[in-house]
């Protein structure tokens, strides 16, 4: 392999990576021109600007539009516990969205290449720890030997038919609101992120969720409800969210996505109080699948979430987007964590 080095990728080099990926991410549903307006419509939300777009290149032709490579990663706040129980940290952390080497340049130890070269960049921050995740659809192991360690990855899929379980005794004081708006969202963001902090044991870390990555897969799932399923009303609600009559005391919520393409809702984020939570807002859920035409609802269980027997009883491993993190000290020594609230608002 020639020396090779990773660089954030000059305006003309991005260019090249819409020429290199079309076949493969365009191709054969949209013209390359659409291909384009699509890429544009997606990078044109807040989240995106947290992407950072990185080719590989031969050392000695720094702005060649040969490209090696193209390693496209998010940024993302994470909050740890370190192990000997001090007081939780707020690291940058890395999403690793997209590793492509160009079909000539395949089976030459270039992908392999990006991730260690990625992994060097990250290691001269100033931060204590590197964290990166991403989500393998080329299995576990290429991914491991680079340093992203597998974790658990299971789905749940609740078809629109799922017989309702009656409501538990307790909860029949429960009422259910609809998160409406963006500063509603906010609202359930910010809660999150406190309880899910409050939450930490020392060895275990989070990634932040945020109301401009719910709103990224909005986009996306919104430019495939136009163009393909010819939608001109489109979903607006984020999800609900569960008090007690009388009291403004969240006891739960789910944020959602409408995944057109998938013909699922798509559970982004679940939390609540116990598993009653859930048996509550599941009939929503389901009315809001039929409501757009969808099939199931789709969720990413954790270990520690509340959910009903009868609805963790569906769990299955997953067959694709298998989560894997990397967590090193600044010596870049792997340290072990556990990766509290998996979910799918992390997958990019």
């Amino acid at each position: 392999m020639s020396a090779v080095e990773l660089r954030e990728g000059t305006e003309d080099q991005e260019t090249q990576v819409d020429v290199l990926t079309y076949n493969e991410w365009g191709a054969p549903n949209l013209t390359y021109d659409e291909y384009l307006d699509r890429e544009e419509q997606f990078r044109a939300t807040p989240f995106a600007a947290s992407v950072t777009d990185f080719v590989l290149v031969p050392t000695s032709e720094p702005t060649t539009l040969n490209l090696h490579g193209y390693l496209e990663v998010f940024a993302r706040q994470v909050i740890l516990r370190p192990h000997d129980a001090t007081d939780v940290v707020v690291v940058d952390a890395w999403s690793v969205a997209s590793v492509f080497t160009p079909p000539t340049h395949r089976k030459k130890g270039y992908a392999g290449a990006m991730l260690a070269a990625f992994k060097h960049r990250c290691h001269a921050s100033s931060a204590p720890f590197v964290v990166s995740n991403l989500y393998s659809d080329i299995g576990r192991d290429f991914y491991a030997q680079k340093g992203w360690l597998p974790t658990p990855s299971d789905e749940i899929e609740i078809p629109v038919s799922f017989e309702l379980p009656l409501a538990p005794p307790g909860t029949e004081s429960y009422q259910l609101h609809t998160i409406a708006t963006r500063a509603d969202l906010e609202k359930i963001t910010r809660m999150d992120e406190a309880t899910v902090t409050a939450r930490l044991q020392p060895g275990q870390l989070a990634f932040v969720l945020t109301a401009d990555a719910v709103d990224f897969f909005n986009v996306q799932h919104t430019y495939f409800a136009r163009r393909y399923r010819q939608l001109t009303v489109l979903p607006t609600a984020y999800g609900v969210y569960i008090t007690e009559a009388g009291s403004d005391a969240i006891l739960g919520y789910v944020i959602w996505t409408h995944n057109f393409e998938e013909e699922t809702l798509d559970v982004l984020k679940f939390d609540g109080v116990d598993q009653h939570i859930f048996t509550a807002i599941l009939p929503a859920l389901l009315a809001e699948a039929r409501a757009w035409g969808l099939q199931c609802t789709n969720l990413w269980p954790t270990p520690e979430m509340p959910l009903p027997d009868d609805v963790r009883a569906l769990t299955k491993p997953r067959d694709d987007s298998l989560a894997m993190l990397l967590v090193q000290d600044k010596a870049g020594r792997d340290v072990p964590f556990k990766w509290i609230a998996n979910e799918k608002y992390l997958y990019a």
